[in-house]
């Protein structure tokens, strides 16, 4: 009992003394003070200057008016004094829009055929053409969706004008549109791409900042010859450095947010579910860092999760539509409930409403813990079975 007292009492003089030495080797390693340094600072402030019109207008296109009457004159017209649409030209042939669509010059042609004009004034139901480049996702929704509002919005008009001839002005209204539809678009990146991906981005740069540094710290002092922590009390304080870090990473990342108008407004939620996603990446990041040999292989490994991370959260993409096991992976995956909650708070939620999230990055964390501690009793029993004489080891090894 004695003996446990006395261990237990050096418990808080061991993690002081791993806790002053990582942070000692942060100091004396500039390419990990730099790592530490650039990803909460300026990595943050490059994506929120590269998204910072939140969303994308005036995309080019071009129309091909067949038709020279006034009815496609008013849609090119409107369209043009859309948002989402830049004329480039209204004279261009069919042969040149589409020319000029396979060029990447624009990502729209819409074509006003012939009789147009006499359709809509015979109160027929006239027809327009469209082609769009639908490799960029986000520009194709934004041209398409233009049209689509513009044409919604000309249909309507024609049409109250055509009841109008015989019915009052309310029930012309209701006759040219029975149904009316209001659209509230929240938290999309159709139409509010930097507000829906940067907030997620510094999401997984606190992560990155996590596994990297610790990973990159740890095998830099292998490279070095150095000693790594061989008891759990030693791996704590290898992280509390990185912890600080990681404070100053999530003040850094909430001063961005603010700078740049991110849909971050309200702090206290989402500084809640930073500093528990990155709680639950402390014992994750140990046990990456136990095993992590060179610098190398450190960067190359940890490089490419940062967008598997995004991916497999169901944050740009349903969970529902993935294959079972990486559905399963994503589960597992701290970024999985740390998106879920960025999700709460940017539609206004409290603290109480991130009890899920937080829930289970409680859970993984125990998880990783957990993990950390059976390779550290593996680590040992390895050791000291390397240390028996052969003869010894021999005998063990008899049934």
């Amino acid at each position: 009992m004695k003996k446990l007292l006395r261990t237990l009492a050096q418990v808080p003089a061991r993690i002081a003394r791993a806790a002053g030495a990582e942070a000692a080797r942060i100091v004396r390693t500039p390419a990990t003070l730099l790592l530490l340094v650039a990803l909460p600072l300026l990595y943050p402030m490059l994506i929120s200057w590269l998204y910072s019109a939140d969303s994308p207008v005036e995309r080019p296109a071009l129309v091909v008016d067949q038709d020279h009457t006034a009815a496609s004159r008013e849609l090119a017209l409107a369209l043009d004094a859309s948002a989402g649409v830049r004329l480039a030209r209204f004279d261009a042939t069919l042969d040149e829009a589409r020319a000029a669509l396979v060029a990447g010059e624009v990502e729209l042609v819409v074509l006003l055929p012939d009789g147009y004009g006499a359709a809509l004034a015979r109160g027929e139901r006239a027809t327009v053409r469209a082609w769009s480049d639908g490799a960029n996702m986000l520009t194709y929704s934004v041209g398409v969706g233009a049209l689509g509002d513009t044409v919604m919005a000309l249909g309507r008009v024609h049409g109250e004008a055509a009841w109008a001839k015989t019915l009052p002005h309310e029930r012309a209204a209701a006759r040219a549109e029975p149904i009316a539809v209001d659209v509230r678009i929240v938290n999309a990146p159709a139409r509010g791409y930097g507000d829906f991906l940067v907030p997620a981005v510094f999401m997984i740069i606190l992560q990155q900042l996590v596994l990297l540094g610790m990973s990159f710290s740890a095998s830099a002092t292998r490279e070095r010859g150095g000693e790594l922590p061989r008891r759990l009390s030693g791996w704590i304080g290898f992280a509390l450095p990185h912890a600080v870090v990681q404070g100053l990473g999530i003040v850094a990342l909430a001063f961005t947010a603010t700078r740049f108008g991110w849909p971050l407004r309200d702090l206290l939620p989402w500084a809640t579910l930073a500093a528990a996603y990155a709680a639950a990446l402390l014992p994750l990041g140990a046990l990456l860092a136990s095993v992590a040999r060179d610098r190398a292989s450190t960067i190359a490994g940890l490089m490419f999760t940062s967008v598997p991370s995004l991916m497999l959260s169901g944050y740009v993409w349903p969970r529902d539509q993935m294959p079972a096991a990486l559905a399963l992976l994503g589960d597992v995956l701290p970024s999985t409930p740390a998106l879920a909650g960025l999700h709460e708070v940017a539609y206004g939620g409290d603290v109480a409403s991130l009890t899920p999230a937080l829930t289970h990055l409680a859970t993984l964390s125990a998880v990783f813990f957990a993990a950390l501690l059976l390779r550290l009793l593996f680590e040992r029993l390895r050791d000291r079975r390397a240390a028996l004489p052969p003869s010894a080891v021999v005998a063990v090894g008899r049934p």
